[in-house]
Formats: C-alpha cells, sequence, structure tokens
C-alpha cells in the first residue's frame, strides 16, 4: 500500500482546543466525500455485502454483517465467531478501521465458496477493493503448528528421531486434538473438517475409485495409502508409546488418517524458508492456478527473529470477490489426491508417465552401471503436458534405445543416429497407445458425458471429479500421440 492511501484510510486525526470546534483537515474532507459517493453508489456505511458463490457473480445465497462487530455477524456458525475472536485475542488484526500499524482489514470469511461450478467450503473474500501487491493477512508464529513447536512440546529425543517435517506436525495435531478444552488451538481444530468431511483421493470409498480404472491417478493413490499404513504401523510401534498422553489412549488408523488428511490439504510450505506449517486462517484462501499470490513467511521487524505468515495479492480485488492463492504448480493428479478435486482449466496439468530400461537388453547391466555413474534410476517418471514433454524425458529414451557398445560411448541423450531416434519415438507412441487401452472408456465416452452438464451434474461430485481427471489424462496423452505422429523425432 502507498504512504498515501495508507494515510487516507486512517481514522481522523481532531485536534482539539478549549473552547474551540474542531478544525475539518484536507483529509477529513476527502474521507467524508468518499463516504457520500458510496453511499450514492449504494453502498450503505451500516454493513457490507458478502457472497458465498465464485468470484464476480452475484447470489441470493448473501448476508450482510455490521462492520462493527463481524464476530456476530448473521451466516457464521458459533465455531467460525469463536475462532474469530480467538484470532483476534491472539494478535491478529482484523479490524475494518485502519490503526497506527496496521491498515484495515479487507477479508471477511465465507463459509461456503463455489469455484468452476463446484462448492469448494469455506473461502476468504474481499469485503472491499484490494490493490495489487497489498498486503492481507498477518498471522503470528504462535498461532502456526510447526516443526518448532513439535520439538517445545514433545521430548527432543522423540522428535529429533522424526525427519519428516508432516510426521512431527502430524503428532502435534494430534496431541492437541487430544487434549480437548485444554488445548489452546481447540477454536481452530473446532472449524477444521472431520474424517467424513474430508475429501483426499486416498479417502474415497472403492466403489469410486473405481471409476479410475487404468488411470495412474488410481496407482498414485494406492502408493499412498501404503505409505500411510507404514508410516501409522511404524510410529504405532516406535513413537507414538513414548508420548504419555498417547500411551493411555493410543491413536487408530482413522485418526491418523484425519491428521494426515488435514495436513496434505492445509499445510503450507513458505517458498522462503521451506518449512512447513498449518497457518490458521490462512488456509481459509482457496486455490487457482492462474494465481501467482502465495502464503509466505516474514520476519517481524524488531520481534528477535520471530516470524509472522503474510499473503500479498496478486491482483486488483473488487468488493465480494474470493481471494486467491496458488498452493503451487499442481497437476490435476496431485490436486485430486491431496485436496479431492480437479480443475477443468489447469495450465499445470500433466500425466506422469514411467520409463525404465528393457532387462532382457543385452547391454542392460553395462547401462545400469552408466546410469549409476549419471546419478540417474534405470527406472524414472517424466511430465507429459497438453503441449510439451521434458528434454530430460527424449534424452532417457535415447538412451534405453542405444543397442550398440560405440553408441553407448557417446554423450548422454544426444541423438546417435536416425534408427535410434526412431526407436525411442516408437518407445515413446507405444507407451502412449498401452496407456490409453487401460481405459475402460474412450475419450470420446468421457466428453459426452461432461457436455451433456444437466445429466454431469447430478452425479456426485467424487464422480464427477473423477470422469474429470481421467478425461484431463486421455486429452494429454491423445495431443502427445497427434504432435508426435507428426515429427520425424522427439
Amino acid at each position: 500500500m502507498s504512504s498515501l492511501l495508507f494515510l487516507l484510510d486512517r481514522p481522523p486525526l481532531v485536534s482539539r482546543s478549549a473552547g474551540k470546534k474542531p478544525t475539518k483537515s484536507f483529509r477529513q474532507r476527502l474521507l467524508r466525500r468518499s463516504c457520500r459517493n458510496k453511499e450514492r453508489k449504494g453502498c450503505s456505511s451500516g454493513g457490507i455485502l458478502c457472497l458465498f458463490q465464485s468470484p464476480r457473480r452475484r447470489s441470493s445465497d448473501a448476508f450482510s454483517f455490521t462492520s462493527g462487530d463481524p464476530a456476530v455477524q448473521k451466516g457464521w456458525s458459533s465455531e467460525i465467531s469463536a475462532f474469530y475472536d480467538w484470532l483476534k485475542e491472539n494478535g491478529v488484526y482484523l479490524s475494518e478501521k485502519a490503526s497506527w500499524t496496521h491498515a484495515p482489514h479487507r477479508l471477511v470469511i465465507a463459509e461456503e465458496t463455489k469455484d468452476e461450478g463446484e462448492y469448494s467450503g469455506r473461502g476468504l473474500l474481499s469485503s472491499r477493493s484490494v490493490n495489487l501487491g497489498e498486503k492481507v493477512l498477518e498471522i503470528p508464529e504462535k498461532l502456526m503448528f510447526t516443526r518448532k513447536l513439535a520439538l517445545e512440546t514433545f521430548p527432543t529425543s522423540i522428535i529429533a528421531s522424526i525427519e519428516d517435517e508432516y510426521v512431527s506436525i502430524g503428532l502435534l495435531l494430534l496431541y492437541e486434538k487430544a487434549k480437548g478444552f485444554d488445548s489452546f488451538f481447540k477454536p481452530y481444530l473446532d472449524i477444521l473438517p472431520t474424517l467424513d468431511e474430508l475429501n483426499p483421493l486416498f479417502l474415497w470409498s472403492n466403489k469410486d475409485l473405481d471409476l479410475l480404472q487404468g488411470s495412474p491417478t488410481l496407482s498414485a493413490c494406492e502408493q499412498l495409502r501404503d505409505k500411510l499404513l507404514r508410516e501409522y504401523t511404524y510410529l504405532g510401534k516406535n513413537i507414538i508409546p513414548q508420548i504419555p498422553n498417547f500411551a493411555s489412549k493410543p491413536i487408530d488408523f482413522k485418526q491418523f488418517q484425519w491428521a494426515f488428511g488435514i495436513l496434505f490439504s492445509r499445510a503450507i510450505c513458505f517458498p522462503s524458508s521451506k518449512r512447513i506449517a498449518l497457518v490458521p486462517y490462512a488456509d481459509l484462501l482457496n486455490h487457482s492456478p492462474f494465481c501467482s499470490a502465495f502464503i509466505d513467511e516474514e520476519k517481524i521487524p524488531f520481534g528477535n527473529g520471530v516470524t509472522e505468515a503474510v499473503v500479498y495479492v496478486d491482483r486488483l480485488y473488487e468488493p465480494y470477490e474470493q481471494v486467491y492463492v496458488s498452493y503451487g504448480p499442481r497437476s490435476n493428479q496431485e490436486l485430486l489426491l491431496l485436496y479431492g478435486f480437479s480443475l477443468e482449466r489447469n495450465p499445470f496439468d500433466c500425466v506422469e508417465i514411467t520409463i525404465g530400461l528393457d532387462k532382457t537388453d543385452p547391454l542392460y547391466l553395462e547401462k545400469c552401471r552408466m546410469l549409476e555413474s549419471y546419478g540417474k534410476s534405470p527406472l524414472q517418471s517424466f511430465p507429459l503436458y497438453m503441449d510439451r514433454y521434458p528434454v530430460e524425458m527424449a534424452e532417457f529414451l535415447r538412451f534405453c534405445c542405444i543397442d550398440t557398445e560405440t553408441d553407448l560411448q557417446a554423450d548422454f541423450g544426444t541423438i546417435v543416429s536416425a534408427s535410434n531416434e526412431e526407436s525411442a519415438l516408437d518407445k515413446l507412441l507405444n507407451y502412449i497407445v498401452d496407456q490409453l487401452r487401460k481405459y475402460p472408456t474412450s475419450l470420446e465416452d468421457d466428453e459426452k458425458i461432461i457436455r451433456d452438464r444437466a445429466m454431469f451434474q447430478t452425479l456426485e461430485k467424487n464422480q464427477r471429479m473423477a470422469i474429470r481427471q481421467r478425461l484431463g489424462e486421455k486429452r494429454i496423452l491423445h495431443a502427445t500421440w497427434r504432435n508426435l505422429q507428426n515429427s520425424s523425432h522427439l
């Protein structure tokens, strides 16, 4: 925010002299003129209209709130109101009026939001215009779930033996949840979704997962499920019994799934420090792949190294628009696996393919030794995008298809001959054809389902997400196949 705008947003300063009426400053006149203009436009000073729909879409499902006391505004649950009060009591500036150290807070919680025609749970809306680059959120470190807090809470020997930040924060989350009313974080824990309300792919029923037959997303889900079970088994034997609160009341696997469902869908990796944290209030911001704003952390000035989570918006927001951040350049597979949704328009969407050496190749052992010297594995995964694929994939395919010891002496990934390039191209084309055959439905079948919007909306949400996911994968595979058909080289 510019210094001028910040000055104009501050409350009026009135200089009173004994027996004299206060004079009106130029700034006060500007403020009053601004208020009169807002009234002419239909924005009364007594309330703000807050919408639950997607950006730029007004709906009858709206509520108004009195700007003087947002914690009790109509439309909020008691849990949200208690959470809002907890934030204010612990240093989060949420007032709509400016102070000497803070600009007015410009966000408000929406109990329900909608994006791409799908309900997307709670979110944060702008309660007034927000300027490009404006800081809209500051959350002190003491309100965050971090590995640092886990080290302060549990015996050092326990957390020191856990290298994964997610695991240490997950145990901390379960520990605070078990404390119930005694937990400092209770107002935050009360607004977190339950296990039944969470919907990442790894918690779907087998019936819903059947809709992803043939999709590489299904195998990724099975791998994540297996990893969680292994982690739970290890912690149950080696770590959890050492924590007093858990010794008398052990954690069951459903509680463990809940904790990691929360972490996978809400935890933030700060870009500047690479630290992972659960950040109350900031985790209500929803994702847009077209957004470049991130939740990051900054050191508080004169705060002795203490940090706070911050968000600077990447564009202008009009009143009542949903404010977004980016969860990173995630494919639809990642979004579905960890968050439970798949986007129709996602510039980062891709299909991950796995390519490996042929074990029947006479040069297999020699190639393995060479890959080891290059620091590479004989089995590698690469992303296929709608309009491109990585150069590293082409280089690896060329290496895999080398059939003479002489060609092995060439620099890794270079085109050694026309026949080698043709073999690499055929290998990729055959992979794509084989992958498409694994789906029980065709590209045309899925496009027909989604094209009939009325029928598509009658399906359950998980069914819609599964169809959207497999359709996106097929489109990428078909586009890559068409591009390669018209090419003589990778």
